[in-house]
């Protein structure tokens, strides 16, 4: 820059001023992983997709939910502003499975775009469209024991004992006893309904009246409504 005065330069001019020019990449969309898998039995989980920018200049984004998805799929957040340059965030993909009957299958994407907030266009790498996958276990009984041993003396009758029918899978199992193998025990419980995650107890009854001291056996079944019988044995020794 330079100055004049009755045409003759002045002291201290002329100078220079620096100027420098930086120039922004535009901003750019990752968003990842392509594809989240749920195995699940009941009750609320989540996983998430990072979302982020390698360009310069700030994105806006948004998150949604393909059409079609199932009801008990969510999303933790379906917008965001203002993402920098080199920066990252999350959208979690939240699935609550509570009620949803067991050994099923389901599948939903989520659709991330981004558009240029100074332009209002889209950006290099939008959309991503993420796959998801709900695999919900299927009802599956599980026995806390399949032997019962009780030792007494004649005309006296033990304390009765129990085993838990359990369903370690998904919601919807319904469990059937059998009849006893023998006379001299009896159920307290013969059949019911129990939800993912849950127990039912079940006492295992003996009368040992009319019986002489030795050792005897009976047997029962027990039938889910989904998944193999299983056999319970007693075995009562008398002294």
């Amino acid at each position: 820059l330079a100055a004049v005065v009755a045409g003759m330069t002045i002291t201290g001019s002329p100078q220079t001023v620096g100027v420098t020019l930086k120039v922004l990449a535009t901003p750019s969309l990752t968003a990842g992983p392509g594809s989240l898998t749920f195995n699940v039995a009941t009750g609320t989980t989540s996983q998430p997709i990072s979302i982020g920018n390698t360009g310069g200049e700030p994105l806006n984004w948004t998150a949604a939910l393909a059409s079609g998805s199932p009801s008990f799929v969510s999303l933790s957040a379906t917008s965001g502003t203002n993402l920098a340059g080199g920066a990252n965030t999350s959208v979690n993909v939240i699935v609550n499975t509570t009620g949803v009957a067991g050994g099923s299958t389901f599948t939903a994407s989520v659709t991330i775009s981004a558009i240029d907030p100074l332009t209002g266009k889209a950006i290099s790498g939008s959309p991503v469209t993420v796959t998801v996958t709900i695999n919900v276990a299927a009802a599956a009984m599980q026995l806390s024991s399949v032997g019962l041993n009780y030792t007494t003396t004649a005309n006296v009758n033990p304390t009765a004992q129990s085993i838990t029918v359990t369903n370690t899978g998904g919601d919807g199992l319904t469990w059937q006893a059998g009849a006893p193998s023998q006379a001299w025990l009896t159920l307290g419980l013969t059949s019911g309904h129990v939800t993912s995650q849950t127990s039912s107890p079940v006492s295992f009854n003996v009368n040992v009246a009319g019986l002489t001291s030795g050792t005897y056996t009976a047997t029962v079944l027990i039938t889910p409504s989904v998944g193999s019988a299983q056999t319970v044995t007693i075995t009562l020794t008398i002294s």
